[in-house]
């Protein structure tokens, strides 16, 4: 029996910022506007490449208010931004994959995560924060993280009045970050389904890959099932929280990438000789899935290596698939590319 090896690094970042008072609340409109100017004020942020989270409400939970307030602080935070300064991703110009995370950026646990974040959202600085619900009004911290570090470089709170649409906003719940599963689950599925929400003939690439749970407990086994648009390549990609990786398709039981569309394919599969059964400690995993229409993988699988199911990466070897995959992106045209990440939790 094979196993993937899964490295997990637990941390606590502790940030204690003063919750701002219920006087002096103002609207939505006119605190971006204040809260971005202290942002940009920030000596600290000098220098960075800043990618924009949504906001947490609640614990791991986001409304429609926490991407609308992420999307307001990028248009106050982008005028102001110089070569001299800061420079900001902009949310949509940021790899498909990245999207799929957005809704978990609400915070950074340890040195490995950060790095992480580097690497897929190339960005060197994370603006993050949390919403709070104060009944007569809620609380807005926004906090900016140095990625190289995991330090909070710059914080400041203000107070939103709960007006209708701030109420309307916060019923909106988005979906969890936490898996990217289809409506109707693991097994045969319509491609309409999983592709929900295409427009008719879109000429891009899509991709989707989901687990059977969004979340698991050491000890357990689990299976990834994935489908793309139309026939592809495709590779998946297990990025360790220690900086490691380890290539989960293709492997020694499925040599060739090559997969039809609208096909769902599991991994293992039935028959197949391995298993992917969780280990310890407890944490968080991303699991990339990256299609293309013409032949693509990291230039690691041309390496031979017998004996061994699934190639495990050191960290210099996951640099090069980071690279890899980075060349890719700017190479290949983004009707000719898919990616998407899925989120594995696990529990004791």
């Amino acid at each position: 029996m094979n196993t993937v090896p899964r490295w997990w690094v637990a941390a606590v970042v502790i940030v204690a910022i003063a919750a701002a008072g219920t006087a002096g609340a103002e609207t939505l409109d006119q605190v971006v506007p204040t809260l971005a100017q202290r942002l940009a004020d920030a000596a600290a942020l000098r220098g960075h490449e800043i990618a924009m989270g949504d906001f947490e409400q609640g614990r791991g939970q986001y409304s429609e208010l926490s991407s609308h307030l992420s999307d307001l602080l990028e248009a106050a935070l982008a005028p102001q931004q110089t070569p001299q300064g800061f420079i900001l991703i902009r949310r949509d110009m940021r790899t498909d994959a990245v999207k799929e995370m957005r809704f978990g950026l609400s915070d950074v646990a340890s040195q490995q995560q950060a790095q992480q974040y580097a690497e897929l959202l190339r960005a060197t600085a994370l603006v993050t924060g949390s919403i709070t619900d104060r009944l007569t009004h809620v609380v807005v911290i926004a906090r900016v993280i140095d990625l190289a570090t995991t330090r909070v470089v710059a914080a400041h709170s203000v107070s939103v009045q709960k007006d209708l649409g701030i109420r309307t906003l916060m019923g909106k719940m988005l979906g969890s970050s936490q898996t990217s599963s289809p409506p109707l689950g693991p097994g045969p599925q319509a491609s309409s389904v999983v592709f929900a929400g295409a427009p008719p003939g879109d000429p891009r690439l899509l991709v989707r890959v989901w687990t059977d749970r969004s979340s698991y407990r050491i000890g357990e086994t689990l299976r990834f099932h994935f489908m793309t648009s139309r026939n592809a390549y495709v590779t998946l990609v297990n990025h360790g929280t220690s900086g490691r990786s380890t290539i989960l398709f293709p492997n020694a039981f499925s040599k060739g990438n090559a997969v039809q569309g609208g096909t769902t394919y599991s991994l293992p599969g039935p028959g197949d000789g391995y298993e992917f059964r969780i280990q310890p400690p407890a944490g968080q995993d991303l699991v990339r899935i990256i299609a293309t229409d013409t032949p693509w993988s990291p230039s690691v699988l041309n390496q031979a290596v017998g004996g061994v199911t699934f190639r495990s990466l050191d960290v210099v070897e996951g640099r090069t698939v980071t690279r890899d995959i980075s060349v890719m992106q700017n190479t290949t045209p983004p009707t000719q590319r898919a990616e998407e990440i899925v989120r594995i939790m696990v529990g004791e």
